[in-house]
């Protein structure tokens, strides 16, 4: 009979060998009995399990570790290999120009509006009923120069023509009439002059004699009704009324029927031979215009696009300088004149009324200088250079001349400097850079 040591049958600490006679054998069951045990199995205690278990758990730490130390070896063999980055690879790299000396040419930039140089709001001198109305009369329409505008009705002005005519008749005939009795009455002062002879004032008598007030008087009148013809004649002429220039119409409310008069503007013109742009420039820029002799010999050109994207440019011409400056914002403001600007002689970019233009008038000339693009210049108006030996330079600079897009300036270059136009965020002077050539 086979007997199993139960955990409890172990001696305890201290029992000594009392405690070997607490083992008990506890017979098998009868199945037990009649079952046989698998040969070379023995059986195992708990200290034997946790030990094999802890020897699998070091193998796999091992092959984990194992593994690791291949994979970094592996990337370490496999890893590509630095090149050598030569020192000048390293210095900030900077964008620079070559700066030339020589004369520039200098633009004077403004905006302005386009305007009419020549408009006027016509209104009939007479007072009358409209009966005719030109049939070019019409917004956006062209007229020429004498064209008819509109008619207002005669009648009543050629009545008064006739009366006129007929009271100058009665007046010439008047002094005509006057003449004959004047020769008449100087026959008779011839007459009886000698009988007249010691009668107070005499002497001054013989112009009323000779009917010499009565024959001004006459004169008078004819002159008189000759002035009310020639009016007569003046308010017929203005029934018409005609275009005083070539023009296009901006406005009308004039129809057959119409009782117009001098109080009523009911046509609106716009000269169509010259346009103006008003145009305020920056003072410092408008101080080159100081005499009228220099104004009348500067070009200009005038941009426009009114809006449409089709931006056009045509040729123009200085006027003059406006007594007056912006209102906005001070500057000065100068009067530019467009010939032909509705391209109705040439075949040339149309200008509209109103469009918003930007001006570029010629400046003159610039000796000694060098011109630079605005991101050249830094504060207190001085620039980068980059030397011929690679290193950086502060260089101050005198500005003349600012535009939108650059700078002219007057400066001490030596030989090899180049100007840097890019940026630095801690420049040092001295430092080394390199240099990257923009157009």
């Amino acid at each position: 009979m086979t007997t199993v040591e139960s955990p409890t049958s172990r001696a305890a600490p201290g029992d000594g060998v009392a405690g070997a006679g607490r083992a008990e054998s506890v017979p098998k069951s009868a199945p037990e009995r009649g079952s046989q045990e698998a040969p070379g199995a023995a059986a195992r205690s708990p200290r034997a399990e946790g030990l094999v278990r802890w020897m699998l758990s070091a193998a796999a730490v091992l092959v984990l570790v194992g593994s690791a130390a291949a994979a970094a070896w592996w990337l370490f063999a496999n890893a590509p290999q630095q090149e050598t980055v030569p020192a000048e690879a390293t210095l900030p790299t900077v964008e620079v120009i070559t700066p030339t000396l020589g004369n520039v040419e200098v633009v004077i930039e403004g905006f302005g509006e386009v305007i009419p140089a020549r408009r006027a709001s016509i209104a009939p001198e007479v007072i009358g009923r409209v009966i005719e109305v030109g049939e070019s009369v019409e917004p956006g329409a062209f007229v020429e120069e004498g064209a008819l505008l509109f008619r207002i009705d005669p009648a009543d002005y050629e009545v008064a023509v006739a009366q006129a005519e007929a009271d100058l008749a009665q007046a010439e005939a008047d002094l005509a009439l006057e003449k004959g009795r004047a020769v008449v009455a100087q026959q008779e002062w011839e007459r009886f002059r000698d009988t007249l002879e010691g009668i107070d004032d005499v002497e001054r008598s013989p112009a009323l004699a000779n009917r010499e007030p009565q024959l001004r008087q006459a004169e008078a009148r004819v002159q008189q009704a000759q002035a009310a013809l020639a009016l007569a004649n003046l308010n017929l002429d203005r029934t018409e009324v005609r275009a005083p220039f070539a023009a296009t119409v901006l406005q009308e409310s004039v129809e057959v029927g119409l009782r117009a008069g001098p109080d009523m503007a009911i046509v609106d013109l716009a000269g169509t031979g010259t346009f103006w742009v008003t145009a305020a420039v920056p003072p410092s820029q408008g101080a080159r215009l100081t005499s009228a002799a220099q104004v009348e010999s500067l070009a200009a050109r005038v941009s426009t696009d009114g809006g449409r994207g089709d931006r056009t440019s045509r040729k123009a011409r200085l006027v003059r300088i406006l007594p007056d400056v912006d209102r906005a914002g001070r500057m000065v403001r100068v009067l530019i004149a467009v010939d032909d600007p509705l391209a109705r002689e040439s075949d040339t970019a149309v200008m509209r009324l109103g469009d918003y233009a930007s001006v570029s008038i010629e400046g003159g000339t610039l000796g000694d200088a060098v011109e630079l693009p605005r991101e050249a210049i830094r504060e207190n108006d001085e620039v980068w250079v980059l030397t011929e030996a690679g290193t950086l330079r502060v260089l101050p600079v005198a500005v003349r001349w600012r535009s939108e897009d650059s700078v002219v300036v007057s400066a001490e270059f030596e030989e090899g400097d180049r100007v840097i136009t890019s940026f630095l965020s801690d420049p040092v002077p001295g430092q080394a850079l390199r240099a990257r050539q923009t157009p």
